[in-house]
């Protein structure tokens, strides 16, 4: 799927559903997070962010929908969680997700994964990228690089900027000035 036709879908719902659990809570089951994905569906939504493969495979055939797809793992060695290698990449496009979101901040990655080489990956693959973004800086670089869409995914959650009481949207603001994706 290419950018513009997910942009479809985003104008006719601007709101990206994203059905996660966090391990081990209570909804942390693919036929639970399905009924989350569904009732979302169900209320207009057009694109799902989903993450992990039994979720990914569970949910991503029923609705139908665009999915922003990403695994979270750890390596030693890097904080880098979110779709950390070329390999977790490829695991989610090979399971149909037109969306691979990656973490871009500057942090040290596993396996010596540049993002200068990921992300051209990901697109050679036929999928877009979402880069999961820290600062301004990550969300330039990550745009220069190719990457399709940015969020402020990752604001407050690297020692690059403070956490703030709700979304950071002084970071929002000032990605939305300086890139056009």
């Amino acid at each position: 799927m290419k950018a513009e036709n997910v942009l479809v879908h985003l104008r006719r719902c601007p709101l990206v559903a994203s059905v996660q659990a966090t391990e081990k809570s209570a909804v942390d089951h693919p036929e639970t997070l399905l009924r989350l994905a569904r009732a979302s569906v169900a209320e207009g939504v057009t694109v799902l962010r989903l993450e992990g493969l039994k979720n990914v495979r569970a949910i991503k055939p029923v609705v139908q929908k665009p999915v922003i797809g990403l695994l979270k793992r750890r390596y030693p060695g890097s904080d880098v969680y979110i779709t950390p290698t070329l390999e977790d990449a490829d695991t989610m496009i090979d399971e149909g997700c037109e969306i691979i979101a990656i973490d871009a901040s500057d942090r040290v990655r596993p396996r010596n994964t540049e993002l200068s080489r990921m992300i051209p990956h990901i697109k050679r693959r036929k999928a877009l990228v979402m880069a999961d973004c820290d600062t301004l800086e990550s969300a330039i670089r990550a745009v220069e690089l190719g990457a399709d869409f940015v969020g402020t995914t990752l604001a407050g959650y690297t020692k690059a900027r403070a956490m703030t009481s709700g979304p950071d949207l002084d970071l929002l603001r000032a990605i939305l000035a300086a890139v056009k994706v």
